[in-house]
């Protein structure tokens, strides 16, 4: 066979054929090892794009009083230079400054939730007040005395047992008993004129030193309990839990007490900083004095103001019992604490995109009230929403929180029914010690809604705008210029009379990695170009050279009566074969070298880009899940794809075969040779 004749002529020459293999086998596996590598940094770039994400968190702060409001720095109305929220806050320039890829103004209301009384855990509910109608058991009058708060004889009044029998109550999942404890009755001196006629006239008599109760007289009153609670055998009931007393099992008892939250209206926004933690509460009026909080229930129905008076306490009681707090939201991943890692999908799913779009009637709640309230995945919860001026978010547990309904409140604005479709649960979480708690708060007793899910909403434009509610998405690695443009519009800047914004951004550790990454992707497109400069070189050389090693070959071939044709065939396939071997080892060596000098080279510019980041100094990295591994990794198709690339060698060589291959076969012989 004629390609013995080639292959023989190859065995002579075996030094340059292994030259020839080695040559090709090294600047392939070079070649190999770059590709991979390139294809791995863009991997990697991608990996992060859709692993991180970048928040920009914003408050506004400003020298403000008790409610909020701006006020002179030197005025004694001023609390200090606090972050507050603001209600008609223009954010269009922000939202729309360079790097923003998204936003969410979230809007907070309360939703009643008809026979689920809203629990703070198993034993316990949110809201502890009621009202209800009660009598006396005995057949001799009881007399409560009442201690004025700021008189000269003030005496902490002594709390003693009480039998009353209930029949009737606003929140209607107390099954009371007839044990009670009553409290005392403490007001203040200044509403003593107030009161006195009331007290007259509820005893029926001159006497306003205290409150007298008869025998077969109904009475109606407003009520907090200091028990604890457990769910009741009905459902949407509670019972009240045994304690041990004297040795016995007792049923645990009440306390009588006013409940101002029923009777005070909210006038607005104010921050409370008696707290450890910042809290957005509720302002009291406190020229609003309430009715008397013991009536007798005859007085009430004959009073048209009062009837009125206690049917509104009376419906906002049973309202209030059932109460939760609703965010309306187009991203539950963008709020503060998810965002951090203080907050993760423990069961279910998440909110999908399309059903924010569609506002899907799906919400999700904490797996903590799920197991208070007793709800499951796939759960549908009806619920009536109205709309509360306070902007609850504080995790404390033994702290109002709840928004509240009050005989002001404007009734239900809409009506559906959610159905669960994940928990969410609380992890730990470290912040930025300069933000407010309540921003980095995400309260357990929250349910998240999309917000086209809900209609007859608040106009963005008049919804409160504070840290915890609003949410910036910003380009990953675009900050700097995020910065650029709301300064160049003077938004940081202090002014008088005027809520200064101050910016906090969460890259999830994006600018930590990036530079590292961008780094090798760079040094990865170095090698790219050298190694293919450097294969085509090698390639080009080698084809010459084995070309004209064996043009010799080619004539003495051709003396002997071959074929052109046959010729090149066999030259090629004595290339092919030196490309097979030399090939497929640099794909080899290509393939291993990969992992180990990608590996090195990524961690240290990993290392040197944390280390030298000016990032660091303001933004703060998350700790949502683990944090994004940056392997090194090759890719067997993709290795076979780039060794393929050593056939340029036996192209070319034919390319050189084929400029001599016409010439007569003496000229093809070394001079002086025949």
């Amino acid at each position: 066979m004629y390609f013995k004749f080639f292959l023989q002529q190859l065995r002579r020459g075996r030094k340059k054929t292994i030259l020839y293999l080695l040559l090709l086998a090294v600047v392939t596996s070079f070649f190999t090892m770059s590709v991979n590598l390139y294809q791995n940094s863009v991997a990697n770039l991608k990996s992060v794009e859709d692993a991180y994400s970048t928040l920009a968190v914003m408050e506004l702060y400003g020298d403000v009083d008790e409610f909020g409001a701006l006020t002179d720095a030197n005025s004694e109305k001023c609390v200090g230079y606090r972050s507050v929220a603001v209600k008609g806050y223009d954010i269009s320039d922000i939202v729309s400054a360079d790097g923003v890829i998204d936003w969410d103004l979230r809007a907070k209301y309360g939703a009643y939730i008809e026979g689920q009384p809203a629990m703070w855990h198993e034993n316990l509910v949110m809201a502890e007040t009621d009202i209800f109608r009660f009598k006396i058991i005995g057949e001799e009058p009881v007399e409560l005395p009442i201690s004025w708060i700021g008189d000269l004889n003030y005496r902490e009044p002594e709390p003693f047992d009480l039998k009353l029998k209930v029949w009737d109550s606003a929140a209607g999942c107390f099954p009371y008993n007839s044990d009670f404890v009553f409290g005392g009755i403490t007001i203040n001196v200044k509403e003593k004129e107030t009161y006195r006629k009331q007290i007259m006239l509820l005893n029926r008599s001159n006497e306003a030193e205290k409150v007298i109760l008869y025998p077969d007289v109904e009475y109606i009153v407003s009520n907090g309990s200091y028990a604890d609670w457990m769910a009741g055998d009905e459902p949407g009931s509670l019972k009240i839990l045994e304690v041990e007393k004297n040795g016995k099992k007792v049923k645990q008892k009440l306390h009588f007490r006013p409940d101002r939250s029923l009777q005070y209206g909210v006038r607005g926004l104010r921050v409370s900083y008696e707290l450890s933690e910042e809290s957005l509460g509720y302002p009291y009026d406190p020229q609003n004095i309430q009715p008397f909080y013991i009536q007798r229930f005859e007085d009430v129905k004959s009073d048209p103001e009062l009837k009125a008076y206690f049917d509104g306490a009376w419906n906002a009681a049973k309202i209030q019992t059932c109460t939760y707090s609703v965010d309306l939201t187009n991203d539950l991943t963008s709020i503060p604490a998810y965002h951090l890692g203080g907050a993760s999908l423990k069961e279910g799913r998440l909110i999908t995109e399309e059903e924010y779009e569609k506002g899907a009637k799906v919400c999700m709640v904490s797996d903590q009230m799920a197991a208070y309230q007793g709800w499951k995945i796939g759960d549908k919860l009806d619920m009536q929403f109205f709309k509360s001026d306070a902007i609850v978010n504080s995790n404390l547990e033994m702290y109002w929180s709840q928004p509240v309904w009050t005989q002001e409140t404007e009734g239900f604005f809409y009506h559906d029914q959610y159905e669960i479709v994940g928990f969410y649960t609380q992890n730990p979480v470290t912040g930025n010690s300069g933000i407010a708690p309540s921003t980095l708060a995400m309260p357990w007793y929250t349910i998240y809604i999309p917000e086209k899910a809900v209609e007859n909403t608040t106009p963005v434009t008049e919804r409160p705008v504070h840290g915890a509610l609003l949410s910036i998405r910003l380009e990953n690695g675009s900050i700097d210029r995020f910065l650029d443009d709301i300064e160049a519009l003077g938004l940081t800047e202090a002014k008088e009379g005027e809520y200064q914004p101050v910016f906090s951004f969460y890259d999830q550790g994006y600018s930590l990695v990036q530079p590292g990454l961008e780094a090798m992707h760079g040094m990865a497109q170095l090698l790219l170009l050298l190694s293919a400069l450097l294969l085509i070189v090698t390639c080009i050389l080698l084809a010459f050279f084995f070309a004209q090693n064996q043009k010799q070959s080619v004539g003495i071939f051709r003396m002997l009566g071959g074929s052109r044709g046959k010729a090149i065939r066999a030259v090629l396939v004595c290339a092919l074969l030196i490309t097979v071997v030399g090939g497929g080892l640099g794909g080899i060596a290509g393939y291993g070298l990969t992992r180990n000098v990608g590996q090195n080279i990524i961690e240290k510019n990993l290392e040197e880009s944390k280390e030298a980041s000016a990032y660091q100094a303001y933004v703060l990295k998350s700790g949502n899940g683990e944090e994004q591994k940056m392997a090194v990794e090759a890719d067997l198709g993709l290795t076979l794809t780039a060794s393929g690339a050593a056939f340029l060698f036996p192209v070319l060589m034919l390319l050189f075969v084929l400029l001599y291959i016409n010439k007569e076969p003496r000229e093809l012989l070394p001079r002086g040779k025949g």
